[in-house]
Formats: C-alpha cells, sequence, structure tokens
C-alpha cells in the first residue's frame, strides 16, 4: 500500500486536492474505500461542520464511471440545497492500465521488499478547496435579531483623550479597545450610559455639527 499527494490542480474554476491510495490486492480496495469515506465525512465534522448539513451520497449506476466499482460524494447543505465538496472514488487500476495500453510503456510498482512488480489499484478522495472554504464560512454564518429596547448603550469618553492614549500606547501590549488599554494602565475609566441620540465628539467638525443639530431643536 503507498500515497501519493497529488497536490492541487485548477480545473476550470475549481481548485481539487487529490489524494491517491496504491493498492497491491484489489481484494483490499472496498474496505480502504470505506475508510476514506469515513475518514473525510469525520475531517468536516472534526473542523466544525454541522453534522446534519453534511452526508454521503453514493453515485447511482447510470451515473458510476464505467472504470469506478464505487464512488460516493461528501455533500454539503447549502442555501440552495444539498452541493458536492468532493468525491471518493474507488478507480481501481483502469487509469494506469490505460495509460500503459495507449503509451506503450509499463506503468508498473516496484516493491523493493519482495521483488515484485504490480499495477496499483487507486483510492482516490478528490476534494474542492474552493467548495470547501465556502462550506465552513456558509456553516459559521449565523444571523441574530435583537430588539432595540433590549439594547443597553454605554461609551468611556475619557478615553478618547489623546494624552491617555499616547500613554497607553505606548506601553505596548494588547488591548480589546482604548478603555481596556486605559484600564491596563491603571487610569480608572467609567462606564456612561449613552442612547442612539448621543454625539460622540471627538473633532472640532463634530462640535459644530452637534451645535447646529441642537440649535435646530431648539436647545
Amino acid at each position: 500500500m503507498r500515497m501519493s499527494l497529488t497536490g492541487a490542480a485548477r480545473r476550470g474554476d475549481e481548485v481539487l486536492s487529490e489524494l491517491s491510495m496504491l493498492l497491491r490486492a484489489p481484494a483490499d480496495a472496498q474496505r480502504w474505500f470505506e475508510h476514506w469515506l469515513g475518514e473525510r465525512e469525520r475531517w468536516y465534522t472534526e473542523l466544525g461542520i454541522r453534522p446534519d448539513h453534511l452526508r454521503l451520497r453514493a453515485h447511482d449506476a447510470d451515473e458510476l464511471s464505467h472504470y469506478s466499482s464505487g464512488t460516493s460524494d461528501v455533500e454539503y447543505l447549502f442555501p440552495i440545497g444539498w452541493q458536492e465538496l468532493e468525491g471518493v472514488a474507488n478507480r481501481g487500476d483502469f487509469d494506469l492500465q490505460s495509460h500503459a495500453k495507449h503509451s506503450g510503456q509499463k506503468l508498473e510498482y516496484f516493491d523493493q521488499a519482495t521483488g515484485s512488480r504490480y499495477v496499483p489499484h487507486v483510492i482516490e478522495p478528490a476534494a474542492g478547496a474552493d467548495r470547501a472554504t465556502l462550506a465552513f464560512l456558509v456553516d459559521a454564518y449565523d444571523e441574530e435579531t435583537v430588539e432595540r429596547e433590549g439594547l443597553y448603550g454605554a461609551a468611556t469618553p475619557q478615553a478618547f483623550r489623546a494624552d491617555v492614549l499616547r500613554r497607553a500606547m505606548a506601553a505596548g501590549g494588547e488591548a480589546t479597545d482604548e478603555a481596556a488599554l486605559c484600564e491596563r494602565l491603571g487610569i480608572p475609566v467609567a462606564i456612561v450610559p449613552v442612547s442612539r441620540f448621543t454625539f460622540k465628539i471627538t473633532t472640532p467638525e463634530d462640535l459644530e455639527l452637534a451645535e447646529a443639530i441642537l440649535a435646530r431643536r431648539g436647545r
């Protein structure tokens, strides 16, 4: 048994990643075919794809390639329906035998341990790298509807002071926002309740705009 990573190949607008398992004994092909079906499905679920959005679909007789004794697709349930992510095929020795016939060259594997030669039978998972990427993005996407009445607005206006920010940033390190930078320096940060009508003024132009809006409202 040997494995060959054939790498990524572009076919049209699709990027394929293929792995070929080379088998000496045809009798082992079905066992390894089923092994790779389970491995490829597990790869997606272990990386976070929802199991109920993933399935293995065996090819019907009318869509099965003439050289294949078994092919199944790993499919993902996109919003547009079930779509193939990759295929796993028991290709037999058709490819190498066909190339050998038309090229006139022997395409045999030499087993150094036994000194024997044979034409391998191939189990080949072939995955669409771009399709898998899209599936992970779609599966991670989620929407949440939040009622505005349940939201609480807050601001930390003192953290917008330039002198404070310069000191905090000069100290280095990581923080999620300006307020966290100040707190790491030991500068107290007060949280001030706000609403959607609150002005955030950071430049002189902001102040002029706020004054104009308030004057129009007669305040």
